[in-house]
């Protein structure tokens, strides 16, 4: 689990690092091949880093996957609101969850 909470963490530096560009991939801004491909890229690093976690392995079957994607695209969500709302802390939002 501490590999996933380093994987978040860094996603989320990134994310203060280049706002504009994450909103843009998590919300579907680009069209082209190369957005939806780093924008997949992006979620495959993270669900592999949550299914290693949870289930001691990166590779799971279709249906175990659901579940750490379903958490990613709920991150990519907060992180998004997370720009708009600074001034709650990550404990706060932990909380809310």
């Amino acid at each position: 689990m501490e590999r996933a909470h380093r994987t978040l963490d860094g996603r989320l530096r990134h994310v203060r690092h280049d706002q504009a560009a994450h909103r843009a991939v998590v919300s579907g801004g680009g069209f082209d091949a190369e957005d939806h491909a780093l924008r997949d890229g992006g979620r495959e690093t993270v669900v592999a880093a949550v299914s290693q976690g949870a289930c001691g392995r990166a590779a799971i079957t279709s249906p175990a996957r659901t579940g750490p994607l379903v958490r990613v695209c709920g991150a990519e969500g907060a992180t998004v609101d997370r720009i708009d709302r600074p001034e709650l802390s990550r404990g706060t939002r932990a909380n809310c969850w």
